[in-house]
Order: structure tokens, then sequence, then C-alpha cells
């Protein structure tokens, strides 16, 4: 037996008792296939007890506790079907992946502050980027800003961000699932 069994139901007890003492409150839970995964099927499943505590936890938030739950995954698939039935997780909302637009005022945003050359063209960008969230893109912006410090440091140059070190990230970057 290890010291650790059963301190992750009682962090989750104490998660929902925070919530529930804190009322109107809400639970927000990123990555929530990570926290609560399909069950394996067995007692003996670390993981499958903290998904019943989870699950036990939900079914006590009554209408009107004033504790509202919201778990946001990119895998739909591997979440425990019992957390998706009705007075659970009870409505689905889908947010697709980002348009050519909406990555052009994404790109914008992540921008800001940041010390671009002339000849950076982000309508380019955006168009060059289908597939990418929003995490995709700051991850892209970041990466051309490490291109430009490699650069000034190997070679020198202008010091900002140029089209050349976006175009490097973008061959850098693994292409979003």
């Amino acid at each position: 037996h290890s010291m650790w069994i059963g301190e992750g139901e009682k962090a989750v007890a104490k998660l929902f008792g925070e919530a529930r003492a804190n009322a109107p409150s809400i639970l927000f839970l990123d990555e929530i296939d990570a926290l609560i995964p399909s069950r394996m099927g067995g007692v003996h499943q670390p993981s499958d007890k903290i998904v019943n505590q989870f699950l036990h936890e939900m079914d006590g938030l009554v209408q009107n506790t004033g504790v509202f739950f919201i778990g946001a995954t990119n895998r739909a698939d591997m979440v425990d079907p019992a957390l998706l039935r009705g007075g659970r997780l009870s409505r689905k909302i889908e947010i697709p992946l980002p348009d050519e637009a909406a990555r052009r005022r994404i790109l914008e945003v992540h921008i800001e502050g940041a010390r671009l050359a002339d000849d950076v063209d982000l309508d380019y960008l955006a168009s060059k980027t289908d597939g990418f969230a929003g995490a995709d893109l700051r991850a892209l912006i970041n990466e051309a800003g490490m291109q430009a410090l490699i650069r000034l440091a190997d070679e020198g140059g202008p010091e900002a961000v140029t089209a050349t070190d976006f175009a490097m990230a973008l061959e850098n970057m693994v292409e979003p699932e």
C-alpha cells in the first residue's frame, strides 16, 4: 500500500467542498480527459477511484447549489462516458479551430509589444496557419522570436522579428493535429 492511496479522492472532495462553501462558484477543469479518463474497470485502479469520486461529487451538485462545473478537452473520446450523462456535464459545446480571419486577429493580439520588421505580413501568416489553434499561433510567435535571437547571435541583422524568422519558425513547428 502506498501512503498516497486515497489522496486523489480527498483532493477531489476538498475541491468540491470549497466550491460549495464559496457558492456561487464555477469549477473549471482544463484537459478534463487527463483528470477524469475513461475507467479501466477494477477497484484497484487509482484513477478509477478518482473518477468515481468526481462522479459522486457531481451527483451531489443539485440544481440550486450554485456550483457550476465546466470541463474542457481536446480529446472528448477519452472522457469517461458517465461524465456526459444528464445532470453531470449536460451541455457539449464544440469550439472549432479559428478560421483565417480569426487567426489574423489572434496573431495581432499575441504580437502586441513585439518588435516586428516591416516585411512581416500577418495576412500571409494567417493564410499559412490553417489548422492552428490559438495556442499554436502563440507558439509560432515564440518560435519566431527564438529564431530572431539565434539569428542576431550568429550573424546580426535587424533587431526585430523578420518574415524569414517566421518562415524558419513555421518550418520548425510540428503540424497541429
